[in-house]
């Protein structure tokens, strides 16, 4: 198997990656999927009103209505509502 990992100073190492470390890889990319049809049976599964409230509450905190919540976003997004996180 021929997969190099790069080192921090730029050069790639030819040694192939551990079993175990493939395997892991497999496994995040089957929770990921995992994830992604348990979020879509929960999408698909909300009323027409709670889908809008989601919707108005993701656009309250999209200040700059770039689609995308950053962690910043989201934490200036709670204070605002009376929330704080650590």
């Amino acid at each position: 198997m021929d997969h190099p990992w790069m080192r921090e100073d730029g050069d790639a190492s030819k040694k192939p990656l551990d079993i175990v470390v493939l395997s892991r890889m497999k496994q995040f990319r089957v929770m990921n999927k995992l994830k992604k049809v348990a979020l879509k049976v929960i999408a698909e599964n909300l009323s027409k009103e709670e889908i809008i409230v989601l919707k108005e509450i993701f656009k309250s905190i999209d200040i700059d209505n770039s689609g995308s919540i950053t962690f910043e976003k989201l934490k200036a997004g709670f204070t605002k509502m009376g929330t704080k996180l650590s």
